[in-house]
C-alpha cells in the first residue's frame, strides 16, 4: 500500500514487480483515452497502459485493477484483455466519490463479501458510473478475505456450489 503523488509512474512498475499485488487501484486524473501517471505531468494514454499491464501481468497475477479516475473506462477496456477484474469510471467524477467508493468497496471487500456483492454496494452508495468488466472469472465468486477478515493470501475463486 502506497500513497505519494509525487511517484513516477515507473514507481507503479516497481511497486508490483516488488510486492506483486492482487489488486492495484490508479487514483488519478483522467481523460477519454488516458491517465495522468505521477508526477510526470503528462497523461498516458490507454494503449500504453494496456502494453505495460500485458508485460506485468505475464509474470504476476493482478487480479484486480481499478481506475478512480474520470473518463476511465476506456483504459480498464483496454485492460480487461489482461487482467482478471477491472474497474473504471464512465464520466466525470468528483473527489468525495472516488473516496466514498474507495471506502465502500474495501470495507465489502474485508468483510469477506464477494467482489460483485462489494462493487454493487460501493458503486451503488457513490451514485456514479462505475463499471466492472469480468473477462476469465465470475466476480460473484471472487473474494479477497474470508468472512473472519483474515487475508485468503492470494485472492481465490471460490468453487461452486
Amino acid at each position: 500500500y502506497d500513497v505519494d503523488p509525487s511517484k513516477q509512474s515507473t514507481d507503479l512498475v516497481n511497486m508490483i514487480l516488488r510486492y506483486s499485488p492482487d489488486v492495484v487501484h490508479i487514483a488519478t486524473h483522467g481523460e477519454d483515452r488516458a491517465l495522468l501517471m505521477g508526477a510526470c505531468d503528462t497523461f498516458v494514454e490507454d494503449w500504453l497502459i494496456e502494453r505495460v499491464f500485458k508485460a506485468l501481468n505475464e509474470s504476476r497475477k493482478i487480479r484486480l485493477v481499478i481506475t478512480n479516475s474520470c473518463l476511465s473506462t476506456r483504459v480498464a477496456a483496454k485492460l480487461s484483455g489482461h487482467v482478471e477484474f477491472v474497474v473504471g469510471h464512465r464520466d466525470k467524477l468528483p473527489d468525495a466519490s472516488a473516496l466514498g467508493f474507495s471506502e465502500t468497496l474495501y470495507t465489502f471487500l474485508a468483510d469477506g463479501n464477494s467482489l460483485e456483492n462489494s462493487f454493487i454496494t460501493a458503486s451503488g452508495l457513490a451514485n456514479t458510473s462505475y463499471h466492472l468488466w469480468a473477462t476469465r472469472s465470475d466476480p460473484a465468486r471472487m473474494r479477497f478475505f474470508t468472512n473472519d477478515n483474515s487475508h485468503v493470501g492470494a485472492a481465490s475463486v471460490l468453487p461452486r456450489a
